[in-house]
């Protein structure tokens, strides 16, 4: 049995198409962000997050294509002394991220830390 070469495309381009769709939606989750109580502020990237100045995260892999994650991810504090980096404090922790509307996220850090709520930061 000959397949179609027109089946063949439009399959690919659904695949495509929902692909493209799930990296849009989750683009929404990125971005800087700020605790409302405006103690601390969030980088969020595809494949690292940052908090205040110091800190950066990173998981094995790039975070999933959802606006709501639970991941592992790996910690340390960086700090500059003259010329040289130093890598401090190491964890690793498990963190959730939840898009719950336009400007705002929940945040959960470690395994029983209770949510926070971020909301996108603007100058």
């Amino acid at each position: 049995m000959r397949r179609s070469p027109k089946i063949f495309l439009l399959a690919l381009a659904l695949i495509n198409l929902s692909i493209g769709a799930a990296e849009a939606q989750n683009n929404e989750i990125f971005g800087t962000w700020v605790s409302v109580d405006e103690e601390e502020i969030m980088y969020l990237e595809p494949r690292s997050v940052g908090f205040n100045e110091h800190t950066v995260c990173t998981p094995k892999s790039p975070f999933p294509q959802s606006l709501e994650f639970r991941v592992k991810i790996s910690c340390a504090n960086f700090y500059f002394e003259g010329e040289k980096t130093i890598r401090a404090f190491e964890e690793t922790k498990m963190f959730g991220a939840k898009y719950i509307a336009p400007n705002n996220l929940e945040i959960t850090f470690g395994s029983e830390g209770e949510p926070v709520l971020y909301r996108r930061f603007s100058d």
